[in-house]
């Protein structure tokens, strides 16, 4: 199993040559993710990081 931080913000194959060589040649010719890598990539920029551990710290607080 695959982190969920990859999600489908990528292309996983299998390490072989060939599957390796298709993948290449599909992206090559177009073929995108369904999620936007970058967009994906946000949620663990520091600043998400840090507004996350705000939140979980504020409300253990209040609990």
């Amino acid at each position: 199993m695959y982190p969920s931080s990859f999600a489908d913000a990528g292309f996983l194959v299998e390490s072989t040559v060939d599957a390796l060589t298709e993948r290449i040649d599909a992206a090559l010719g177009g073929a995108r993710p369904p999620t936007s890598p970058v967009a994906n990539a946000r949620q663990y920029d520091w600043d998400a990081i840090a507004e996350q551990a705000e939140t979980a710290y504020r409300d253990g607080e209040s609990a």
